[in-house]
């Protein structure tokens, strides 16, 4: 495997040396267009901010710095992004201001499991809502990288719950 090979094979999780150069190399690379996403945000007030996928820790930095009333909370599932992120952001994590944590199980508990015929009515009452069924969430987690998904339904009231572990 090629030196860049090895670098860009870390854009989705970073991990070891080459993860490293990757997480620092996208801490500077995506600056701008951070930055630019940001300046859309508009007059808020947030007072919680989560970062979910927050790599080497430069956008919570920033919204540290544009949002001094907020805690910030970055998520990732890299050891080694959510080890450069609190590297970066030390001092507000240290004054409690921002957490760092690595998300390692997500789940899914719904009302609906895409099953019932009488559950689509809530597709034309709430718009944009969308019901997803076992199948659909279980792509979506594992094309997210979650390797151990259970699926949990209970027959009667089609209730579903999906539990994935990174």
């Amino acid at each position: 495997m090629g030196i860049l090979n090895k670098l860009f094979g870390n854009t989705k999780k970073p991990e070891g040396f080459w993860g490293k150069l990757m997480v620092d190399g996208m801490n500077r690379g995506h600056a701008p267009l951070a930055d630019w996403g940001m300046s859309f945000f508009g007059d808020i007030r947030p007072k919680a901010i989560l970062d979910c996928g927050c790599g080497g820790g430069r956008n919570v930095a920033e919204l540290l710095k544009r949002y001094p009333q907020a805690e910030v909370t970055g998520l990732d599932y890299s050891e080694v992004s959510v080890k450069k992120s609190q590297e970066v952001n030390a001092d507000a994590v240290q004054n409690g201001r921002c957490r760092i944590v690595q998300g390692g199980v997500f789940m899914v508990v719904n009302e609906v499991d895409g099953k019932n015929k009488a559950d689509e009515k809530w597709t034309t009452i709430i718009d944009g809502m969308k019901i997803y069924g076992k199948e659909e969430l279980e792509r979506f987690l594992r094309d997210a990288g979650f390797t151990r998904i259970e699926t949990y339904r209970n027959e009667g009231k089609h209730w579903l719950t999906v539990r994935a572990v990174k």
